[in-house]
């Protein structure tokens, strides 16, 4: 798969990822590190196009201590080095996007 086709499988790489929050997961188990242990609040988060799950441990102001991505799908991770910048990224959606509406366009007439 090229680059292009991979991003525009996976268009979170380009527009980020869309989390809900989620129940804590069954298999969930607690990262054996003070700062996952000193949380005030843990996060189970889910992409909702995406799939990919984010965990967050929180102190008791709101900061971030501690984060874990889980659940990735298969093809999603590239090699260091291969993934494009963002801005191209969104260059290949607003392209595609523009090349989709063409071509129902022209199915409708």
């Amino acid at each position: 798969m090229t680059t292009k086709q991979h991003v525009l499988t996976y268009p979170c790489r380009g527009t980020r990822h869309w989390m809900e929050q989620v129940p804590r997961p069954a298999d969930w188990i607690t990262p054996s590190t003070d700062y996952w242990h000193g949380a005030w609040a843990i996060l189970h988060l889910r992409c909702a196009r995406c799939e990919t799950e984010r965990h967050i441990a929180l102190d008791y102001n709101g900061y971030i201590l501690a984060d874990k991505y889980d659940h990735r799908p298969p093809g999603y991770s590239l090699k260091s080095g291969e993934a494009p910048a963002r801005e191209q990224v969104r260059l290949w959606l607003l392209e595609d996007t523009r090349d989709r509406k063409k071509r129902r366009l022209k199915s409708v007439k």
